[in-house]
C-alpha cells in the first residue's frame, strides 16, 4: 500500500503522478498516528508529500481524491474561517510557535479540530518548507468547550447566589432581612418532617432613647452588637434576622419546649449583661422576648410569628427585660 506520496513534477510544473519517497520507510510512516505532510512555505502552500493518515483524516480514499479536494495546497486543507489566523501564525518571517490549532473540513462536510505541529526548514537548495504532523483534537476541544460552559454556568449560579444573599441581607447588621427570614424559615418548615421548632422574637427596650439622645451612629452600633451576639450564640443552621428597627428574630429547627429552649432564651438575653461591661454613656440596654414553639412544625410562619409577637407584648406590658413563652401565657422569666 502506498502510504507516503511525493508528487512528481513535470516539465511544465504540473504534478505528474505520486511516487513513494525512497528515503522514507513506508512501514514506519504507516505506524505513525495522525497526518504527516510537507508543504512549500509560500503563499501557494503547495503540498510536497502526504501520508495515509492525512488522507483518512480528510475522509479521502486515494491520494488523487485528496489532492483534488484540497487543490494540492495546504491552504486547501484549512477551514476558510481560520485561514487568516493560520497564515499569520505560519509566516516563516515571524513564526515563533511550533503548534497552531485550526479547523479542517472533511470531504463528507464534517468539521474537525486539529493541532498542527510544524517545523520550518530551509533545505540546501534554499527552498523553504514546513514539515508538519497533524493530530485530530476534536474531542478534546469539545470537552474543553463543555468544561468552559459548565464553568460559566457555575459562575453565573454563584453570581445569582451572591445577588440573592445581598438582596436578603440586612445592610447594617449583616444578618438576614425580613424577606431572607421568610424564605429561609419557610424552606426549613417545608422539610421539617415532623420535627419541633421554636421561634424567638425580641426587641431592645427603650431603644428610641439611645437613638434620640446619643445619635444614630451609637444606635447603629448597638444593633450591630446585638446581631453579632445572636449569630454567635445559635447554631450554624439556625436563622437569625432583623425584621426592621430594633426587632430581631431567631428560628431553631429541632428545638421544642423544655429546658433547652429556656436555656437558649437565657443565653440570647445574655447580651444585656455583656453590654454592661461596655463603656458607654448610658445604662446598658435590655431585651424583651417572646417565644413560640411547635412540637411538629405544623404551624405556618405567620402563626409562629403571631404567637411569639403576642408573647413579646406581654413581656413588654409586664415591665420589659423579660421573656414570655406563648404556651405558658401567664409565666414570665426575668
Amino acid at each position: 500500500m502506498t502510504i507516503f506520496h511525493a508528487p512528481a513534477i513535470g516539465s511544465n510544473g504540473d504534478i505528474a503522478c505520486p511516487v513513494v519517497g525512497a528515503e522514507v520507510s513506508q512501514e514506519f510512516l504507516d505506524r505513525i498516528p495522525g497526518g504527516i505532510f510537507r508543504y512549500c512555505a509560500d503563499d501557494e502552500g503547495r503540498l510536497d508529500f502526504v501520508n495515509r493518515g492525512l488522507l483518512e483524516m480528510f475522509g479521502c480514499q486515494t491520494y488523487e481524491e485528496f489532492m483534488a479536494f484540497t487543490h494540492g495546497s495546504f491552504w486547501g486543507m484549512v477551514h476558510p474561517g481560520d485561514q487568516e489566523r493560520v497564515r499569520a501564525a505560519c509566516d516563516p518571517a515571524v513564526v515563533q510557535k511550533d503548534r497552531v490549532r485550526y479547523r479542517i473540513v472533511r470531504k463528507d462536510g464534517r468539521v474537525r479540530w486539529v493541532d498542527d505541529h510544524g517545523q520550518h526548514v530551509v533545505d540546501s537548495g534554499g527552498n523553504s518548507w514546513f514539515y508538519v504532523t497533524l493530530l485530530d483534537v476534536t474531542e478534546m476541544v469539545e470537552l474543553q468547550d463543555q468544561l468552559n460552559q459548565a464553568a460559566e454556568q457555575l459562575e453565573a449560579i454563584a453570581m445569582l447566589d451572591t445577588f440573592q444573599q445581598r438582596a436578603e441581607e440586612d445592610e447594617l447588621t449583616r444578618v438576614l432581612n425580613r424577606s431572607g427570614v421568610k424564605r429561609h424559615i419557610n424552606e426549613l418548615l417545608a422539610e421539617a418532617n415532623g420535627r419541633p421548632c421554636t421561634f424567638f422574637i425580641m426587641d431592645i427596650d427603650d431603644f428610641k432613647y439611645i437613638n434620640d439622645t446619643f445619635g444614630h451612629p451609637e444606635g447603629d452600633e448597638v444593633l450591630r452588637s446585638l446581631a453579632r451576639h445572636l449569630r454567635n450564640t445559635v447554631r450554624r443552621d439556625d436563622v437569625v434576622g432583623r425584621m426592621g428597627g430594633d426587632e430581631f428574630v431567631v428560628f431553631c429547627m429541632g428545638l421544642g419546649e423544655g429546658p433547652a429552649r429556656e436555656s437558649l432564651a437565657s443565653r440570647l438575653r445574655q447580651w444585656s449583661q455583656d453590654m454592661q461591661e461596655r463603656e458607654c454613656p448610658y445604662e446598658a440596654p435590655t431585651l424583651s422576648m417572646g417565644v413560640a414553639s411547635s412540637p411538629d412544625s405544623s404551624l405556618a410562619l405567620h402563626e409562629l410569628y403571631s404567637q411569639a409577637d403576642a408573647a413579646l407584648y406581654r413581656a413588654k406590658d409586664s415591665g420589659k427585660n423579660q421573656v414570655c413563652f406563648s404556651a405558658e401565657k401567664d409565666e414570665l422569666t426575668n
